[in-house]
């Protein structure tokens, strides 16, 4: 799942996600992606400031449903460059904005190998 409150920016990383042989399914914030969470998702890539919600908000609350998933946090903004609250968040990564789409893609796959077995969630 690409949480993601800015539309193109969400366009992009879905596209080059599914570029990369992902399955992505999109929401607009952290309500939108709560409405989505309940299904199976191997991963969530999310932005760390969104309005409404917040990306570590949103990832305590996911991990209520689905305990462990993988989680991305993105941000263009330098002073959230790996928050202690993330720090803290096992089976985390962090990824500046901006980012090429390569670094990404490995970030995300590196993050989901070091993941545990699935159906742990």
């Amino acid at each position: 799942m690409v949480v993601e409150d800015e539309p193109g920016v969400r366009a992009l990383i879905s596209s080059v996600l599914r570029g990369a042989g992902f399955e992505v399914v999109e929401a607009e914030d952290g309500e939108a992606a709560l409405a989505v969470g309940t299904e199976r998702l191997d991963a969530v890539v999310t932005d760390v400031v969104m309005p409404g919600m917040s990306g570590t908000v949103l990832a305590r609350r996911l991990r209520q449903v689905h305990p462990g998933i993988p989680m991305l946090f993105v941000s263009g903004y330098a002073h959230d460059q790996r928050p202690g609250t993330l720090a803290n968040m096992q089976g985390t990564a962090y990824l500046q904005k901006p980012f090429a789409p390569d670094e990404l893609v490995e970030k995300l796959r590196g993050l989901m190998d070091t993941a545990p077995p699935k159906g742990r969630w």
